[in-house]
């Protein structure tokens, strides 16, 4: 935390609170230039819905944490880097100004996170599943379909979940290839108010359990 402070200037200086024996919870504060800031309440039907990075590395780091569910050792060194030390998408984040629509990070996963940016904004949304990017050190240690929801269910992944019109989406990808960061189009906005999935164009069920403030550990 202090590392990330001193690179990026930054002062810590208080928190928040939440239910659990222990709880560390930060609040960033800052100035962006007028007019220029970006909210989870700007996403309009038809805009494409974007991540960067990989997701769910840091809710397989937990896991494995709780239940020893990984065997290589250079596979748990790797996600225990994303669940330990995330790094914060600060360069992307300011070149997305000019060009989205709506953003939020991911940190109750993408699922709950996507949720908060529909309901502000007052739209839907349609995840393509075979669309949201996965580690190797996902595929490789999880079937499909538990790699799948922890990638959707898992947080802790401080990626950044962004829309952008089709206009812009050209000079968007054009400006984020200068970023070294990975972004992927993983579905797009709609009028619906719910959040579908679909899987080889089919739609399919997907269950929710991303992590939700204040409530009990059987109330997910």
């Amino acid at each position: 935390m202090f590392e990330l402070c001193e690179f990026y200037n930054v002062q810590l200086i208080g928190g928040d609170t939440t239910q659990g024996p222990l709880s560390i919870t930060i609040t960033a504060q800052g100035l962006t230039p007028e007019g220029q800031y970006l909210s989870r309440s700007g996403a309009r039907t038809g805009d494409w819905l974007y991540v960067t990075g990989d997701l769910g590395d840091a809710a397989l780091a937990l896991q494995h944490l709780k239940e020893n569910v990984l065997t290589d050792q250079d596979v748990i060194d790797q996600v225990q880097q994303k669940l330990d030390f995330p790094r914060p998408r600060v360069l992307v984040g300011q070149a997305l100004r000019e060009y989205a629509s709506a953003a939020i990070d991911i940190s109750d996963g993408l699922l709950a996170d996507l949720g908060h940016l529909c309901q502000a904004s007052n739209v839907g949304a349609n995840l393509v599943l075979d669309a949201i990017p996965m580690s190797n050190a996902m595929k490789q240690s999880l079937l499909f379909d538990d790699a799948i929801d922890l990638a959707l269910n898992g947080g802790d992944d401080y990626e950044l979940l962004f829309t952008v019109s089709e206009d812009n989406k050209v000079g968007l990808e054009t400006a984020l290839s200068q970023t070294s960061v990975a972004i992927t189009c993983i579905g797009q906005i709609n009028a619906s108010q719910t959040i579908s999935t679909t899987l080889n164009n089919k739609p399919v069920p997907i269950k929710n359990s991303c992590f939700e403030h204040f409530s009990s550990p059987n109330n997910t």
